[in-house]
């Protein structure tokens, strides 16, 4: 069975128009980050396809991990989660020249996987 891949929302954000990832892709692209956008796709479609051996995948030490690659627009990160066995949560993305993650997306992503542990619905809006 093939992993799914889910897109989040966060339920104590006021106004949750569309997923969160989707939001940060039209973001990017409207900043001029297009190529960075389009290896998330890519980095997103390996990971749909390969599951857990997908080679883009890293995980921080802990329940959140991170698509992660280099593009000529900057690093190319989308961070995500398990769910279940094979499926995974993706929650936030960015471009950036710098080699850390934000933590503002990184805590984000755990905020909104600790609502799920909770039992909260972080799929719809």
């Amino acid at each position: 069975m093939s992993p799914r891949l889910r897109l989040t929302y966060n339920h104590y954000e006021d106004e949750n128009i569309r997923p969160a990832l989707l939001t940060d892709w039209l973001e990017l692209a409207g900043k001029g980050q297009q190529k960075c956008v389009d290896k998330m796709v890519e980095m997103c479609t390996d990971l749909l396809e390969t599951g857990m051996n997908c080679r883009y995948l890293k995980w921080f030490g802990g329940a959140i991990g991170e698509l992660k690659s280099r593009t000529s627009d900057g690093g190319a990160r989308v961070y995500l989660f398990r769910v279940g066995e094979q499926d995974f949560a993706l929650a936030r993305a960015e471009c950036k020249n710098e080699n850390t993650a934000s933590p503002e997306l990184v805590n984000w992503t755990l905020e909104v996987a600790a609502l799920h542990g909770e039992g909260f619905d972080i799929f719809n809006p």
